[in-house]
């Protein structure tokens, strides 16, 4: 009952600032780990010296990245703590295999796959777990009888503007990636390591996106159009700053 008084004054009437701060903070700094990790990779297996290795991360990379695009697609309720956690601990968990199976094992490129593979189906059983755990307190069911399309718009139409913003940026990547590749395989790894260092600050704003959005649905919902709008001119003024 605490929990669920303390997201109700978060949603309700914690001055605009902080609330935002609340949620987008975890928001950004699992995006800034997703990137880190990223880049533990591309690091990784650079230093066995072989661009070619490196070139096949950098193919594979965008259509990975597509998994992003569909899950910034459904609104996560709010628990931007621990979505954040669970995506943290996934980055921290393949930084930690990468170098164990590429040289402890000597699987080379094979070894970074399995290290993603192995950190997001963690994530997964973190994400089961805390999903176990909430309960009542969360409006998503996973019983086939509770399954229905009636809030499936109100949902989409919160995630959509993220989830094209993901896609059609990996979209990008792979047109860079393939006009590229018809210069070689090493300027295809080349792009790859320049790619993950220009993400940083794409990835922050993305973060800060995820953060505020549940926010402004939340708000949206409960016809507090007032709060919505202080929520979204405080976030464009913070854009228009940066820019400026």
């Amino acid at each position: 009952m605490r929990q669920e008084t303390a997201e109700k004054e978060l949603f309700e009437t914690m001055p605009v600032p902080k609330a935002v701060a609340a949620l987008a903070v975890p928001t950004i700094i699992s995006q800034v780990v997703t990137m880190i990790y990223n880049l533990a990779d591309t690091f990784f297996i650079g230093q066995i010296g072989n661009p070619y290795m490196v070139a096949a991360v950098s193919l594979v990379s965008p259509w990975f990245n597509l998994l992003t695009a569909l899950s910034n697609l459904l609104w996560s309720e709010g628990h931007a703590r621990p979505a954040s956690i669970g995506m943290m601990f996934g980055g921290i968990l393949n930084v930690v295999l990468d170098p164990v199976l590429i040289f402890g094992f000597h699987l080379d490129v094979a070894g970074a796959a399995i290290a993603t593979a192995f950190s997001n189906a963690a994530s997964v059983v973190f994400f089961v777990i805390v999903y176990m755990r909430l309960g009542n307190r969360s409006a998503v069911s996973l019983l086939p009888k509770n399954f229905t399309f009636r809030f499936t718009w109100p949902i989409f139409s919160v995630g959509l503007a993220s989830a094209l913003a993901t896609a059609l940026g990996n979209a990008s990547n792979m047109v860079m990636v393939h006009l590229a590749s018809g210069y070689g395989d090493i300027p295809v790894a080349a792009y790859g390591i320049v790619k993950r260092i220009d993400q940083f600050p794409l990835n922050v704003s993305m973060g800060l996106c995820q953060g505020f959005m549940p926010l402004v649905g939340y708000n949206y919902s409960a016809k507090n159009y007032k709060r919505m709008r202080a929520v979204s001119f405080g976030m464009y003024m913070h854009t228009w700053r940066k820019l400026k």
